[in-house]
């Protein structure tokens, strides 16, 4: 699986293939500048001679990165993989060196640094959350809460001192950190999965979250009261012919099981933040393209700026530190687009014609020149709650 590296402060400064990854310290897109790169990779568990004998005609699954995460202050990188690892490297002089490698109970699921850099925060599929130490590499993880479903996404307030957790069941949970003990107020309103949580840089009482009920809301988290609620509209995919013909082929690969159409034809997949713009990216689970908003600082309010024609639904989006949007394809030629704003109007973006003069571009393309071959990977079917219609057929059927 092929995705950038984000930790929701920095922007785009990273690219994952598989078990590697490749970091760059300053991320721009200057046509002739030059990019400091890390290349790094999660080593898979040794196996004893004994385990080697057992299982010579076993083969061992691939060696997938789960989640990746950066500090803000780029001293240290964490990340996690199928095997049930977590990885924490450190940057020494003007490189990045391994220096612990810890087990987890359960497969990561979602992994964040603390804004301090002094603790990773790791939610697991079985819904609890541990806190690790960056400094002390002995320490084995404290759990700090739990949810009785899977947690999919996490986000830690400026200061530190909340986090914010939600879950396949619709939730948003805001707990005193570290002592998530105490729950300080839920976030109750979505009617489906949450895919993404964000706490907005320049409110530190606003709270963004985006969900497979098709809304975007915005929630003074402090409180648990929504402020402003924008359910995605179906017009502004029909407004383009091609992108709804595209669609439906998209659709087609779905499982055929009754759904709720209009929710699942907005369900956000991603979600991610231009801090430069005070604007957001959405990708869809059925929709193959990307809607631009902007978030109203003053008003608190989403307008909409733009919508982005795609030819499949993206594996990966991420803005970088200057304003730019990364897009992932699969099975193309091409696959990685960008956009920029235009010089005269700042709120909407044109498509980079010739990406290839990108040294970012570069040098994902020389670190994984099988990106064409890529495949899809969606979890909706994971996420979306099943619809089930009463049958009269079977439950009025009487026992013999």
């Amino acid at each position: 699986m092929a995705s950038f590296i984000n930790n929701k402060n920095v922007g785009v400064c990273g690219f994952v293939n598989s078990n590697e990854f490749i970091l760059w310290d300053v991320p721009h897109n200057d046509v002739n500048g030059e990019l400091i790169s890390h290349k790094l990779k999660c080593i898979a568990k040794s196996h004893t001679e004994e385990d080697k004998e057992v299982n010579s005609n076993v083969k061992v699954e691939v060696n997938d990165i789960v989640s990746i995460a950066i500090s803000n202050s780029f001293k240290f990188i964490a990340a996690s993989d199928f095997r049930n690892s977590l990885y924490l490297w450190g940057k020494v002089e003007s490189s990045f060196k391994l220096i612990s490698v810890r087990s987890l109970s359960r497969r990561c699921h979602k992994l964040i640094f603390t804004n301090s850099g002094s603790n990773v925060i790791v939610s697991d599929r079985g819904g609890d959350v541990f806190l690790f130490s960056v400094s002390n590499f002995d320490d084995s993880g404290k759990l700090i809460l739990g949810h009785i479903c899977l947690i999919t996404d996490i986000a830690i307030s400026e200061n530190d001192d909340y986090l914010a957790t939600c879950d396949r069941d619709a939730k948003i949970r805001i707990s005193c950190f570290p002592n998530c003990y105490n729950i300080h107020s839920y976030c109750l309103g979505h009617q489906d999965f949450i895919s993404s949580l964000h706490f907005l840089p320049f409110n530190n009482e606003v709270l963004f979250s985006s969900s497979g009920d098709g809304t975007l809301r915005l929630w003074n988290f402090k409180s648990g009261t929504e402020i402003c609620s924008l359910h995605i509209e179906e017009k502004i995919f029909l407004e383009n012919k091609k992108l709804d013909e595209a669609s439906k082929i998209e659709k087609s690969s779905l499982s055929k099981e009754k759904k709720n159409e209009n929710d699942s034809n907005s369900a956000v997949k991603m979600v991610t933040y231009c801090n430069k713009f005070k604007m957001c990216a959405v990708s869809f689970h059925t929709r193959v393209g990307v809607a631009l908003y902007e978030i109203a600082d003053k008003s608190l309010s989403f307008n909409f700026v733009q919508y982005i024609s795609l030819l499949s639904i993206p594996l990966s989006i991420s803005f970088d530190a200057n304003g730019t949007l990364f897009i992932i394809l699969a099975n193309l030629e091409k696959p990685i687009l960008m956009y920029e704003c235009c010089p005269a109007n700042k709120m909407h973006f044109t498509q980079v014609t010739d990406v290839s003069k990108t040294c970012v571009v570069r040098e994902i393309y020389k670190f994984c020149p099988d990106i064409r071959d890529i495949k899809s990977q969606n979890d909706f079917e994971i996420l979306k709650k099943r619809v089930f219609d009463d049958d009269e057929t079977s439950c009025n059927k009487k026992v013999k």
